[in-house]
């Protein structure tokens, strides 16, 4: 389904007065009329299933709360995410709004109905039939005095609000944004700030940033945009997969930002700088992203984030000199103790060694020089051996040694890559590898060797997987795959789980699938919130409407990325089968060309062993503080 059907969707559905189960029902008549793209990872809708689904929706809808507007792409998902333990902030962190002063709100009428602010003093006159979309002059103004005054129920949850009954100011709001209220359009629009910002106090996150995405979709044409983006910023604090508020935040333009930026605090302008240039990444704005990132502050939490960000995008731009300083930027950080305390810190400065290494290697098979591929293989070096990213390290510097001529090197990383230490991880390319080299060196019975055992192992499992990935071809249903793997429930064949746990062993799919959980326990929480508060029943039974919404979405988008995961490893493992059938071709043609075969050429590798290092003669034990020094001497057979 492409963004335009889901954001088209997601206002329909937003907009009705539909009970969960109802939209269960129009997800699934809806799913149902989609078939998966593999070009895209997206899905295509046939015959008329969407259109009779949103149809039903328009027939039962009462008024929208926001008319669906077109927006820009979804981002892409991060490659790095900084969660933070910080609570929430106190009422008096953030702009309020003006209301009636304690004394008149506390004023002797003891009565149930609300009490309108001071200046509603006169009847309200007829509603205009359709109220102009007025821009106010600032965020704490409800109505200009020619605009309606607001109904008891926007003056009742403007008032709760101010007291820090959150959970009833909300109650209270609701019939104001449905439509049920003589309020004006401004009116309307104050209410949704106010029952975003309530939801936020409550720590209903995801409900929250609902509010907030159709305040931006409005633009600036919505009174509340500009006061909307501060809490944008601290609600990617709290939610595990910001994708939706990068969204969100992508609807400002880069003035906004410098404009209020003075006068919010360096964090927080530092966070939206930062998930601006994420927004611009995504859309392939790279000279956007990279401006917007280097303006990150030294010092920031965001600081490490932007830097690698800006490397990043300095790699898609094909320019070596500039990713090389901003991945050295992040590794100083570190080592200088500027990159603050970080829950990804260990994560991040890895993959700065790691993109590093790449460039690196990049550069030096592109100006074919040994000196660069040396710089890779010392980044390289650099990954510690604890961390989750040390065995592709290994795997990738076994191809700089290859390529820099240091084969039993090579051979030795991947001798070290096949051991049972590795068993759970993936790494069929390993057999190329050796199987090129030991072609390389004449040594055609043990490459030819390497080239069976390969297919031994991987021919079966790449059918099996191919049949899996058939069964699960839907995102609900890849989907209900990756969290059954990922839980430990998944019934697959030993050899295939262990290579679908290695493709769905991904940070993004892990954010993704915690943000459908995390849907999950809010969508709970508000049951509770509502659990012996009956004046509570019908904010709670909107909420769980829109978190039923967003967990169904969610949901589709984590399948598809799984989809794409297991897609990928499929092919990448048919491409890898075609590539030993190319060597394999290139061992018969070099037979039938030396029939007689090689004699045993004088060695030309002599291996030495310091004060440090001993040789150990290889029978069948792995050593695992010896992974990484491993050489595997192969006598050259070509004959000068």
């Amino acid at each position: 389904m492409s963004d335009a059907e889901i954001r088209d969707l997601v206002g329909a559905l937003r907009s009705s007065g539909l009970s969960v189960r109802e939209l269960g029902g129009v997800r699934e008549a809806v799913l149902a009329a989609a078939k998966p793209v593999a070009a895209t990872g997206g899905t295509t809708l046939l015959g008329s299933g969407l259109i009779k689904g949103l149809a039903m929706v328009a027939v039962i809808a009462t008024a929208p709360l926001l008319p669906p507007e077109p927006a820009p792409p979804r981002a892409l998902a991060p490659l790095v995410q900084h969660t933070s333990g910080r609570t929430a902030p106190r009422p008096g962190v953030w702009p309020t709004l003006e209301v009636a002063p304690r004394a008149a709100a506390a004023a002797t009428r003891p009565q149930a109905a609300p009490i309108a602010p001071a200046w509603a003093t006169t009847p309200p006159p007829p509603p205009p039939a359709e109220p102009p979309l007025l821009a106010l002059n600032g965020p704490a103004a409800i109505a200009p005095p020619d605009e309606l005054p607001p109904s008891e129920a926007l003056a009742d949850g403007i008032r709760r609000y101010a007291r820090g009954e959150w959970a009833e100011a909300a109650a209270a709001l609701l019939p104001v944004l449905e439509g049920r209220t003589a309020d004006s359009l401004a009116g309307r629009q104050h209410a949704q700030l106010v029952l975003a910002k309530a939801l936020f106090h409550l720590r209903l996150y995801h409900a929250s940033a609902i509010v907030f995405d159709a305040i931006t979709r409005e633009g600036e044409s919505h009174p509340a945009f500009e006061e909307s983006l501060p809490w944008l910023a601290q609600l990617a604090e709290h939610l595990p997969e910001p994708t939706a508020l990068i969204e969100s935040i992508g609807r400002y333009r880069r003035e906004q930002l410098s404009r209020l930026g003075r006068r919010l605090p360096a964090a927080q302008y530092d966070e939206l700088l930062y998930l601006l240039g994420r927004d611009r990444y995504a859309r392939r704005d790279l000279s956007g992203a990279i401006a917007l990132f280097r303006e990150v502050r030294p010092g920031s939490p965001r600081y490490v984030h932007a830097r690698f960000f800006e490397g990043v995008s300095h790699v898609r731009l094909r320019r070596a000199r500039p990713a090389v300083a901003a991945f050295r930027e992040v590794t100083r950080a570190f080592d200088e103790g500027r990159a603050g305390d970080l829950d990804d810190a260990a994560r991040l400065r890895d993959l700065a060694w790691l993109s590093l290494a790449r460039v690196y290697y990049s550069a030096g098979r592109a100006n074919g020089s040994p000196r660069v591929l040396g710089n890779a293989v010392d980044a390289w070096n650099r990954v510690p051996e604890d961390s989750e990213h040390w065995p592709d390290a290994i795997f990738e510097q076994a191809w700089a040694l290859f390529v820099s001529g240091e084969h039993d090197r090579a051979l030795g990383r991947v001798h070290a890559l096949l051991s049972p230490y590795f068993e759970d991880r993936h790494y069929p390319e390993a057999y190329v590898l050796r199987a090129v080299a030991l072609y390389q060196r004449c040594q055609l019975d043990a490459s030819e060797q390497t080239v069976e055992a390969f297919h031994r192992k991987y021919d079966p499992v790449h059918g099996a997987l191919r049949r899996t990935l058939a069964r699960h071809g839907d995102p609900a249903r890849a989907f209900s795959l990756l969290d059954a793997v990922r839980s430990g429930r998944a019934s697959l064949d030993p050899r295939v789980a262990r290579l679908v746990r290695s493709a769905f062993d991904d940070r993004e799919l892990s954010r993704h699938l915690s943000e459908v959980r995390a849907l999950s326990e809010e969508d709970a929480r508000v049951a509770g919130l509502a659990a012996g508060k009956p004046h509570l029943e019908p904010v709670a039974a909107w909420l769980g409407q829109e978190l039923a919404v967003a967990r169904a979405l969610a949901a589709d988008r984590t399948g598809e990325l799984a989809h794409l995961r297991l897609e990928r490893l499929v092919d990448e493992l048919g491409e890898l089968m075609n590539q030993m059938d190319a060597v394999q071709l290139e061992i018969h043609t070099e037979r039938r060309r030396r029939p007689q075969g090689y004699a045993a050429a004088e060695d030309d590798v002599t291996i030495v062993a310091d004060q440090e290092h001993v040789v150990w003669p290889f029978r069948g034990e792995y050593w695992e503080d010896e992974l990484p020094y491993y050489r595997v001497h192969v006598p050259g057979r070509c004959q000068r």
